[in-house]
């Protein structure tokens, strides 16, 4: 149960990067939880992924892709290579006594292929079967995933025309805002994930300072308490 996002920017130089988001909420049922997960998961050469649903599902399928990535000896030339890298991993995963079927789990995979950015949507929710999904613009997984989403549509959300920090804010606002359902953590890590065109790995985390001018930003420009707003109102109101 979390809460991770990612988004395409494209900036006014035209380069494209990824700002992806996680909490850091791990429940271990009776055991308890902590907020010190890092659910971010380097894949091999550029390919990351974000983890939502069953922790030990989501570790062990990413662990079975990055093999798979590490087998070919090279990055993934197109979109149809790398589905087929995933498929094979995935679906050998699915088949083997490794997960439970009632523990699925879903990622979401960013890299780039030629300087274009690709991200896809990988759900494992039934024995022998994962499904692979194309998505654009931006993406979100695990309980708070609907709540982050209605606040991204809220926002327009861009690619074409959002700047780096714009995205930023977007996304961690729609992180925060996530945070009313259950089981999203009250940590918040973005990491802009972007392409040196050599296909090695190039990735940021931003800093506690910049979350904190983010949520400087938050507290003026975003929902606001109406309590001190709203005055009593006047018999004229009423018919």
């Amino acid at each position: 149960m979390t809460t991770t996002i990612a988004a395409v920017s494209v900036g006014r130089d035209g380069n494209a990067v990824f700002v992806l988001c996680a909490d850091g909420k791990l429940s271990q049922g009776a055991l308890g939880s902590h907020n010190r997960a890092t659910k971010l998961f380097h894949l091999g050469y550029n390919w990351m992924a974000l983890m939502a649903g069953y922790w030990n599902t989501a570790r062990g399928l990413c662990e079975a892709l990055m093999v798979s990535m590490a087998a070919s000896g090279r990055p993934p030339s197109d979109k149809g290579e790398l589905k087929d890298v995933i498929e094979t991993a995935g679906n050998r995963f699915a088949a083997s006594s490794l997960w439970k079927e009632d523990e699925p789990c879903r990622l979401i995979i960013t890299g780039f292929i030629e300087g274009s950015p690709v991200m896809l949507k990988v759900d494992l929710e039934e024995k022998h079967y994962i499904t692979i999904d194309p998505e654009y613009d931006f993406c979100a997984a695990g309980s708070g995933e609907e709540a982050a989403k209605l606040l991204l549509n809220h926002r327009g959300a861009d690619p074409l025309k959002t700047s780096l920090e714009e995205a930023c804010y977007a996304i961690y606002e729609a992180k925060k805002f996530s945070e009313m359902a259950e089981g999203v953590g009250p940590v918040t890590h973005i990491y802009i994930h972007a392409n040196r065109g050599d296909g090695k790995l190039c990735y940021n985390e931003l800093s506690e300072k910049a979350l904190e001018h983010l949520e400087e930003v938050r507290k003026r420009s975003s929902l606001q308490p109406v309590t001190d707003l709203m005055p009593k109102f006047p018999s004229s109101f009423f018919i």
